[in-house]
């Protein structure tokens, strides 16, 4: 639909409506092809355009194929209603709950394998929580990279006396912490800013919790000391299916 509906908007760029649709389009397309970060959820304020160029499109195709195949409209719009709004909303639907996860129907079992990686976003940290805040010692370090998500579960788990520190903050050294320190390593959540961290951490420390969304490794908890000093031995996956 996008292809098609960029060829007529281009073929009829004289006109107001599709020279509109054309710049917003190159307006946001272009910019973020030069940004270094390309994020999947950057690409949210691009999508309105590229759907009204594909609806451009799908216009087209209907009145095309009821030309020239001698059908009626009613027909074609009710079969491109199944295709182009039907299907791709039980595709989303046969996806959930972890939606950002799907690329496309030429790649279902590659979950967690494309780039941006951080498709993630937060899936599976909740278990992690939980699995550290059953296990860690009273006043235990707890390292992440979500502030705002780990002081929420430290709440609802009941265990704010844990102390809880961003990998990537200045102010924080994994590899210096003292005490007990489960530190969660977040597929989602790896940067420049803490990549030499999380190596120190799956180098120096002994992994006993990993969450997984389907056969995608998400969440892995890593401790600092020997497993049996701190929490008591148990499977160490938690798979979790949609």
């Amino acid at each position: 639909g996008l292809i098609v509906g960029l060829a007529v908007s281009i073929r009829r760029r004289h006109e107001v409506g599709y020279a509109f649709l054309l710049f917003m389009f190159l307006f946001w397309l272009i910019p973020y092809s030069l940004i270094g970060g390309k994020w999947l959820r950057y690409t949210l304020a691009v999508m309105p355009f590229v759907y009204m160029l594909a609806a451009v499109g799908v216009a087209q195709l209907i009145s095309v194929v009821s030309r020239n195949l001698k059908l009626k409209p009613i027909l074609v719009t009710a079969f491109a209603v199944i295709l182009f709004i039907l299907f791709p909303a039980w595709t989303a639907v046969a996806t959930g709950p972890h939606y950002a996860l799907y690329t496309n129907m030429f790649a279902p079992a590659k979950a967690g394998y494309f780039f941006p990686h951080d498709e993630f976003y937060d899936d599976g940290l909740r278990e992690a929580m939980k699995y550290v805040c059953e296990r860690a010692p009273r006043n235990a370090i707890i390292a992440h990279e979500t502030p705002g998500v780990a002081r929420y579960y430290l709440e609802a788990f009941g265990r704010t006396d844990l102390q809880s520190h961003a990998i990537s903050a200045k102010d924080f050294d994994v590899a210096g912490a003292q005490g007990p320190m489960f530190v969660l390593i977040q597929r989602g959540r790896t940067y420049f800013e803490n990549e030499k961290e999380l190596e120190y951490a799956r180098t120096n420390f002994t992994r006993v919790h990993e969450v997984s969304i389907g056969r995608a490794s998400a969440v892995e908890v890593f401790i600092n000391k020997p497993a049996a000093d701190i929490c008591a031995p148990e499977n160490t996956s938690a798979n979790l299916q949609p």
